[in-house]
């Protein structure tokens, strides 16, 4: 995944140039944010309730898919307003560009909530592979908008809501073929607003410190385009992509971590306490390793990774602002 971010974001930096990288990221950045505010928790919630017990496991997905298709489909419709009626605080992205994005946000959340409930129910394999097959897309789409096609921006961002229409339809039907695979004494495919209103009432505690630092990580990005231009958001956006690299081993042991001690019920805590101390000790070296391999940005981007024109904004290469790829 990380290769595939990495070759993806050098792609597009020297096609596109920082002002097509920066409105890409503008883009992305919106609909992500979107998706997080209304997953409402529901993602931690699945992997915590369907964790403890498999027999919700029926009436929780039934609960968070129409969840995701309802509020996906208006935070969708929200967004394509937003960016008609206020278009000036996006800067010079085209509107139609988000109407194109905006697509996928239904598809996104079944695909945030669906992956968590792999994670509750013990398919590691699965959410691996489902979760490197999404990434996968970000590259293929890519070389095949920009090298293959020849096209711009408008050509990947469809690609990429096409990709998240088909990987969301995947997740849905490989959930309907595990559950026959449990021990789930209420076989019936129903919804429970009972189990939904415990679930987002579980969710929205943990959901308020994710979104807090989802707005942190991600929303400057917005700010930066509003008051500069798309191309130094594209600059930044670099940036924020190599400072988040820094981030996701930690990301990955912490979604394996949280389904594995709610399903212990460890009051101790040794299990945490153990992983910590080794996750540490590894970021440790990686935060050490970075700081040489910071200096090759350049040479990687190209002309992109840094802005020379005299009163633009310099960003350092690898900013401490960063972008979370947490997903719940």
């Amino acid at each position: 995944m990380v290769v595939n971010s990495v070759l993806a974001g050098i792609i597009v930096a020297r096609w596109l140039g920082a002002d097509g990288v920066g409105k890409l990221a503008v883009i992305n950045v919106s609909v992500i944010t979107l998706v997080q505010l209304g997953s409402l928790g529901l993602p931690s919630a699945n992997t915590y309730f369907i964790a403890k017990d498999t027999n919700q496991f029926r009436r929780a997905s039934v609960n968070s898919l129409l969840f995701a298709i309802i509020g996906g489909g208006l935070l969708a419709f929200g967004l394509m307003v937003i960016t008609s009626s206020r278009p000036n605080w996006f800067g010079v992205v085209a509107t139609d560009l988000f109407r194109i994005a905006a697509i996928s946000i239904p598809f996104q959340l079944i695909t945030l909530i669906g992956l968590n409930i792999f994670l509750a129910i013990g398919k590691i394999r699965e959410f691996n592979l489902l979760d490197l097959v999404g990434q996968s897309f970000v590259l293929i789409n890519s070389l095949l908008a920009l090298l293959v096609l020849h096209a711009g921006l408008r050509t990947l961002i469809t690609l990429n809501a096409v990709a998240s229409v088909l990987v969301a339809l995947v997740i849905v039907f490989m959930l309907g073929s595990a559950a026959p695979k449990l021990e789930d004494g209420d076989s019936a495919w129903r919804s429970d607003l009972m189990l939904l209103k415990q679930m987002i009432g579980y969710g929205i505690k943990s959901h308020i410190a994710i979104l807090a630092g989802t707005l942190i990580f991600r929303a400057d990005l917005l700010v930066v385009n509003h008051f500069r231009n798309a191309s130094e958001a594209g600059v930044y956006s670099l940036a924020s992509q190599m400072a988040t690299l820094l981030m996701m081993l930690p990301s990955v042991i912490a979604t394996l971590l949280f389904p594995r001690v709610t399903a212990e019920q460890d009051k101790t805590g040794n299990t945490t306490c153990v992983v910590a101390r080794h996750t540490a000790l590894v970021m440790l070296f990686c935060c050490l390793a970075a700081v040489p391999l910071s200096l090759l940005l350049p040479v990687v981007y190209g002309s992109v990774a840094m802005l020379h024109a005299p009163g633009r904004l310099r960003t350092p290469l690898l900013s401490p602002v960063s972008s979370s790829r947490l997903k719940n």
